[in-house]
């Protein structure tokens, strides 16, 4: 349950970003206005990452200064158990988020059928490490880590599949504040 829990409380953070982003890039990519895409693109890992390294920066103090295992009611697992777990969780969200920014591309590109049959087999996946976890009692911190695994893979395959039709990525040279 804390497994679910967690995670969904953290995929609320996204709070459209990703929508609004690749909507604009949808717009802009039809315009022809590829320029603009690219700092789109940019900007949007730029945020997550920076997003997510606030939440790692604020996770790592909680631990240090109080530790999760009293603040979020864990009786069942040890300090370091229950703050790596919560560490991994926060990664594979905003791993989730990070392979979200390009969907914009393959919406553009009327591919976004691509998209969702491989985020629904990255949730496949993880639900099937879930269950095998829980099933083999496997060490919490172990599961966790193969759990990261799925959404490491999609990002992965939305890169390349995505660079097919538009190459974007992480690069510098494109950051643009005011876009």
């Amino acid at each position: 349950i804390l497994i679910t829990a967690l995670s969904s409380f953290f995929a609320m953070t996204d709070m459209g970003l990703n929508r609004a982003s690749n909507n604009e890039f949808v717009i802009k990519y039809n315009q022809k206005d590829y320029d603009t895409c690219l700092k789109l693109q940019t900007n949007a890992f730029l945020f997550v990452l920076s997003v997510f390294g606030v939440f790692l920066l604020v996770s790592v103090l909680i631990f240090i200064l109080w530790g999760f295992k009293g603040m979020l009611g864990v009786e069942h697992f040890t300090e370091k158990e229950t703050s790596v777990a919560f560490v991994l969780l926060l990664c594979e969200v905003f791993a989730m988020m990070y392979g979200r920014v390009y969907h914009g591309i393959f919406r553009a590109t009327s591919r976004t059928h691509i998209v969702i049959v491989a985020d629904n087999l990255i949730r496949m996946a993880e639900l099937i490490v879930l269950f095998c976890g829980i099933f083999f009692k496997m060490d919490i911190i172990l599961m966790l880590t193969i759990y990261l695994i799925p959404s490491i893979a999609g990002i992965l395959f939305k890169h390349f599949a995505s660079r097919k039709t538009f190459a974007s990525g992480l690069y510098l040279r494109n950051f643009d504040g005011p876009v």
